[in-house]
């Protein structure tokens, strides 16, 4: 697919953009390598391909079936063990610099 100047005025005028010459000139060649990749692409033979995830537990289960763990809850380790790997802790909570003043 050859990017004209008319295609770049549409996709300008729908991503409400307005763009510099130079800018528009760039988007055309980037435009186009892209399509030419997705061609590249379309053209591999992905006969007797699964398609992505296929091969995943979930996949495998089917669509009905829940392949979730079971919701148990479990001990906290507690304050001085999640504390331990802080950068900084001050009175047993984390310690974060001030964002604004």
């Amino acid at each position: 697919m050859i990017i004209d100047e008319a295609r770049i005025a549409r996709l300008e005028a729908l991503a409400h953009l307005a763009l510099a010459p130079e800018q528009r000139v760039r988007m055309a060649r980037d435009l186009e390598a892209i399509l030419g990749h997705m061609a590249t692409l379309s053209a591999l033979d992905t006969e007797g391909v699964p398609p992505y995830g296929a091969d995943t537990p979930e996949a495998a289960a089917g669509p009905e079936a829940n392949v979730l763990r079971e919701d148990a809850a479990k001990p906290s380790p507690g304050p001085d063990t999640i504390l331990a790997n802080a950068p900084a802790a001050k009175e047993g909570q984390f310690a974060a610099p001030r964002s604004f003043e």
